[in-house]
């Protein structure tokens, strides 16, 4: 056409066909668009920056190569990863959250009864059914000193084998 091509500007109007209006033609403005719901797919090869991104369907991250989902907390904030089923009829509502705690570690939450199912230290230990600040897990699996400390007894329906036993006088 012969056109001018511009980049639009804040007050910018489009000509549109109105279809609940006899297809007459009426105006809109530019921001009126990106205000809206939109229904179709978006396929961008940069980003889109949203206050907040609410999917009826799956969102999909694919990428031929090495394919990542960022959450990023801006500040003293905890950045979470939130998994959860809702109105279910015939399987369990329930909620998982992945979420940096204060002292950097990821914690496995469950989001349905706030429980900390795992903390995974940035030392590599884990400490397993965990109150909020992983100091006293049932089992807390020690990377450095390559050991495992329970918090009560340790029940076997089998066998158990050791190399050794301490007994505590």
């Amino acid at each position: 056409t012969s056109l001018t091509a511009v980049t639009a500007a804040t007050g910018d109007l489009l000509m549109v066909a109105d279809v609940s209006d006899s297809n007459n033609l009426k105006k809109i403005p530019v921001s009126s668009i990106l205000a809206g719901t939109h229904t179709g797919a978006i396929n961008t090869s940069g980003t889109i920056n949203s206050g907040a991104i609410t999917a009826s369907a799956d969102i999909s991250v694919v990428e031929s190569n090495h394919a990542k989902l960022i959450v990023n907390s801006v500040g003293d904030y905890f950045p979470s990863l939130e998994i959860k089923r809702t109105s279910a009829s015939s399987k369990t509502n329930y909620a998982w959250n992945f979420q940096i705690g204060s002292s950097g570690f990821l914690n496995l939450i469950d989001g349905t009864n706030s429980y900390y199912a795992a903390i995974f230290k940035n030392n590599g230990d884990i400490a397993l059914s965990n109150d909020t600040d992983s100091t006293n897990p049932v089992l807390l699996l020690d990377k450095s000193a390559s050991s495992a400390t329970f918090a009560g007894n340790i029940v076997s329906s089998a066998s158990v084998t050791a190399n050794a036993f301490l007994i505590p006088s």
